[in-house]
């Protein structure tokens, strides 16, 4: 299973995903998670670690981190 470290801008809708395979996997995943904690990016800011099989079922499970501005624009101006 691969481990993804996920720094979401929630003002852009835009996400940075880096991935971690191996055996360490999960501790380098949550040593990245607390540096990036560490850099105070603000309350814009959401940081995750999430493990899934690849990143098409992450983008499935967790797909409000993949939406993209436009579809968040759409979805906020259709009502």
């Amino acid at each position: 299973m691969t481990h993804y470290l996920v720094v979401y801008n929630r003002t852009l809708g835009q996400a940075e995903v880096t991935a971690f395979d191996g055996e360490a996997s999960a501790d380098d995943a949550l040593r990245a998670r607390f540096a990036a904690e560490s850099q105070a990016l603000g309350a814009d800011y959401e940081v995750a670690t999430l493990a899934a099989d690849s990143i098409d079922d992450l983008k499935v499970t967790h797909a409000r981190f993949f939406r993209g501005p436009e579809t968040i624009i759409h979805e906020l101006t259709r009502s």
